[in-house]
């Protein structure tokens, strides 16, 4: 069994969802290509619309991977939060963070979900996808 399969069928137990959205990079427009983090953060965003922050009841820590230089981390966060203000309680706190993946467990196995999806669609394997189908709750192809 590969350690992602592994993984995947320990992280069946816990509490959590995945939402998704699968970029057919191929089909971007020209113009799109040269607005990426506009583009990145548009994306972002279809993502989380679908996430279900008005029922959080606590502090929202968003943590995204360390992809991007300090200017454009800011460009993101504050879009995101713009988007979230009006979703969420006043009283939750939102925290936005960029850390390197690999030094974080979480978007490890982020990545990890993300390859399962990226195997499905670039070669219809849907092995380790189909041990985590409770916990995709939101999955969709763009362009």
């Amino acid at each position: 069994m590969a350690a992602k399969d592994y993984a995947c069928q320990l992280m069946a137990k816990y509490r959590y969802g995945v939402y998704a959205i699968t970029l057919n990079k191929r089909r971007v427009f020209e113009y799109l290509a040269d607005s990426k983090p506009r583009f990145y953060n548009y994306v972002a965003r279809l993502v989380i619309d679908r996430i279900p922050f008005e029922t959080a009841d606590g502090n929202v820590l968003l943590t995204v991977d360390k992809s991007k230089g300090s200017a454009q981390r800011g460009e993101f966060n504050a879009y995101i939060a713009a988007q979230l203000e009006g979703r969420l309680d006043p009283v939750v706190k939102l925290d936005i963070t960029h850390e390197n993946s690999e030094r974080s467990a979480g978007l490890q196995f982020v990545d990890m979900c993300a390859w399962a999806i990226h195997r499905k669609y670039e070669r219809g394997d849907e092995a380790c996808l189909s041990l985590l189908k409770d916990k995709v709750l939101y999955e969709k192809r763009y362009l």
